[in-house]
């Protein structure tokens, strides 16, 4: 598997030291980058700890529901997530409901 990317860094692509993967969700999640800093517009997501991760699950599973922004995907509920090292894959954090 390829690493995963992330985009919008002026028009060039890099590659995010931190990845979050959804291991046991509803569908089969390509990893998210973890951006532990902000640049241009983008929104960090803050240091690589199991609380942020806790946060960041929550708010994906808000945006699922009706009304939600990514409520076309329909309702989840993710029961494990990790942030990885992207490199190496090694957990750094994990979430279980």
């Amino acid at each position: 598997m390829d690493n995963a990317r992330c985009y919008g860094y002026g028009m060039r692509d890099t590659t995010p030291t931190y990845i979050v993967k959804i291991i046991d969700g509803r569908y089969g999640y390509e990893p998210f980058a973890w951006l532990t800093t902000s640049k241009t517009q983008i929104r960090a997501d803050g240091k690589p700890t199991a609380d942020n991760l806790k946060r960041w699950v929550e708010s994906f599973e808000a945006a699922t529901k009706p009304g939600g922004v990514n409520a076309h995907l329909g309702e989840t509920k993710i029961r494990r997530a990790a942030i990885l090292h992207n490199m190496t894959r090694q957990p750094v954090a994990e979430y279980v409901a």
